[in-house]
């Protein structure tokens, strides 16, 4: 899926691109046929519309029935957890790099669900 959208935009870029040139090397035409060459570059702009996104995240994402991008699901009590010691730790020993404060998290998480 990503690929694809991708592949799309890199198009629709080189569709504007295009476009742009095209608009540059009329501008030696009549004032007449420069305003018609322009409605059309405009129409052509507007069925290309905006640069596509992806739904959610880097891979695009999951799309709802409707089309729109899912709404995201709600953090799990790791996720909560994690958010809430990192900063903690964080602010304790900023020395840290993020790996090394990731694993001391992720001990503290273990040791709190033997319990």
């Amino acid at each position: 899926m990503a690929s694809l959208l991708n592949i799309h935009k890199a198009v629709h870029a080189y569709g504007l691109d295009l476009l742009n040139k095209v608009a540059g090397h009329l501008a030696s035409l009549p004032a007449e046929q420069k305003k018609v060459v322009d409605e059309a570059l405009e129409k052509v702009r507007a069925e290309l519309g905006p640069v596509p996104k992806a739904g959610r995240g880097k891979k695009g994402g999951k799309l709802a029935a409707d089309g729109e991008p899912a709404p995201k699901r709600a953090p799990s009590a790791y996720n909560k957890f994690m958010g809430e010691k990192m900063k903690e730790l964080g602010a304790k020993e900023p020395n840290l790099n993020k790996s090394e404060l990731m694993k001391k998290v992720a001990l503290l998480w273990r040791e709190q669900n033997k319990k």
